[in-house]
């Protein structure tokens, strides 16, 4: 505890007094750092140490994060559309099951017999064919 509390005087015997402050209209002022803390939310000048808790930004820093949060915020309905495409999908497949299921044939399932009798079919005319060719030529 003591240790702390010489660390804590220490640093703020060797932190800035004041900061640099960059106005909306780009003019820059220097302004002195907070010292107590304050339950509102202030920004914190540019070289301000902040020795306390509590939500102090530089006016850089604080731009950053409200891109960022608008590029997540971006980004998680991204994920909701995708989700729900998904959520879609998974209905679509559950309700093909259920039809396979309760259907002794799967209506989207081909049969292959027909596939195999057409084969069967050819090869027996190439066959036979061939078969009257070699006859003829002998």
């Amino acid at each position: 505890m003591l240790k702390s509390i010489l660390i804590s005087t220490v640093l703020l015997g060797a932190a800035a007094t004041t900061g640099i402050w960059i106005k909306s209209d780009g003019e820059i002022i220097e302004v002195p750092c907070p010292q107590e803390y304050d339950d509102s939310r202030e920004r914190l000048p540019q070289g301000c140490v902040n020795l306390q808790p509590g939500i102090w930004l530089s006016v850089d820093r604080y731009r950053d994060m409200e891109v960022e949060i608008a590029s997540l915020k971006e980004r998680l309905e991204g994920k909701d559309r995708e989700v729900q495409v998904l959520e879609g999908r998974v209905n679509e497949l559950q309700g093909q099951l259920i039809i396979c299921t309760a259907v002794p044939e799967c209506p989207s399932c081909p049969s292959t017999l027909p596939n195999t009798v057409t084969g069967a079919v050819i090869g027996t005319v190439i066959t036979a064919g061939g078969c009257a060719l070699w006859t003829i030529s002998q």
